[in-house]
Parts: C-alpha cells; sequence; structure tokens
C-alpha cells in the first residue's frame, strides 16, 4: 500500500494497527498514517483513534504547534477559557501570538468548538502565510463549480481558494466542498498530509 512517502503492508506493522477502530484499507490510511508517524496527531485514547469524530479548535492548533516543534512563545494566555497548564495551553499562546487562529473575542478561544472544514482551510492558509508558502499556483480552480460555493463565507474565501487549488481541500462528492460541515479528524488528517506533500 502506497502512502504517498512510503510503502506500508497494512497489516500489523501498520503504524495505525494499535487502534481498534482504524482501516488500513480505508481512503483515510494516507493521511492517517502520516499523522501518526510524524506525531503530528495522537489518538483519543490508546485503542481509539476516532476518525470519524469532529476536530476541535485546541486540537488543531495543537497539531500545527507540533508541525512546527513546539516552539515556546513569552506570550501571557490572554484567554479567559484557555488555562494555564492544558495540553493545549502553549499550542493556543504560540497560534494567537502568530495570528494564525484568532479568539472569537479578546478573552474567549472557544478551545473546545469544533472547527467547519471552511475554518480549517483558513487556518492552514494563514499557517502558510506565516511560513511563507501561501502563493496560489497560477492555473487557479474557479470555486463556482462546486454546487455549494455560495455557502462559503465570505471570510473564509480566500482560504478555501488557497486550500483548493493547492490541493488540500477537494469536494465531498457531487461536486460540494461541505464548508460549513465539521471537519473529522480523518479530514483533517488527510489535509495535513497533503500540507506536507504539496506545499513546499
Amino acid at each position: 500500500m502506497k502512502t504517498g512517502y512510503i510503502d506500508c503492508p497494512g497489516d500489523n506493522t501498520c503504524v495505525m494497527a494499535s487502534y481498534s477502530d482504524l482501516d488500513p484499507n480505508s481512503w483515510y490510511h494516507d493521511g492517517v498514517h502520516y499523522a501518526l508517524e510524524n506525531r503530528i496527531m495522537n489518538g483519543v485514547s490508546d485503542q481509539m483513534f476516532a476518525p470519524g469524530s469532529s476536530t476541535s479548535r485546541a486540537m488543531i492548533v495543537t497539531m500545527l504547534w507540533r508541525m512546527e516543534g513546539e516552539p515556546v512563545v513569552n506570550d501571557t494566555t490572554r484567554f479567559a477559557d484557555v488555562p494555564s497548564d492544558t495540553w493545549y495551553t502553549e499550542a493556543v499562546r504560540w497560534a494567537a501570538s502568530e495570528r494564525i487562529v484568532d479568539g472569537y473575542s479578546a478573552e474567549r478561544f472557544a478551545p473546545n468548538d469544533n472547527v467547519s472544514r471552511e475554518q480549517l482551510a483558513t487556518i492552514l492558509w494563514r499557517y502558510a502565510k506565516y511560513k511563507g508558502t501561501d502563493k496560489i499556483p497560477a492555473s487557479k480552480i474557479n470555486l463556482g463549480i462546486y454546487l455549494d460555493a455560495e455557502h462559503i463565507s465570505s471570510w473564509a474565501y480566500d482560504g478555501m481558494q488557497w486550500a483548493v487549488n493547492a490541493g488540500l481541500i477537494t469536494g465531498v462528492g457531487n461536486d460540494k466542498l461541505s464548508p460549513e460541515t465539521d471537519a473529522s479528524r480523518a479530514q483533517v488528517a488527510t489535509m495535513l498530509m497533503r500540507y506536507g506533500k504539496n506545499i513546499k
């Protein structure tokens, strides 16, 4: 089985094998394998990955923080709903200081809120801008070809345009992008793999 960066036999040697709810023959194999292999994502427990579960804002910033090498930021956490000693505190501090993910207000980050596909696209776009790798290919795909393009929020349009043209987001079937649908953990893993492969 080709993951895009290594060959995987899909047996008990696969990094996914320890999770009882993961199928090595599923569409998400490459992305989840990549995320686990590179320690970008962990399971929700020792035996469960929860590929179909939604992804929270805290999870997303933590994944990007890990991709960046877990930098330490000398910035006081200003959000009242982000305690000083959680598994995501340093990630929120870093993401907020670099304007990769903003709070809903000056004091509210909402770490447990689910992330939609258009929100995820926007966050990855901002991360790419932070990295200086946010250029859209010359041959742009017109989002108007998707039947639900009108449902893309105005604030998310540029991020979605970038993510589609960079090959990070594809339609979910029936020529739709489903921008308002929560991004599952499997979808996030796949997008992060594509980011790692496509964005230079």
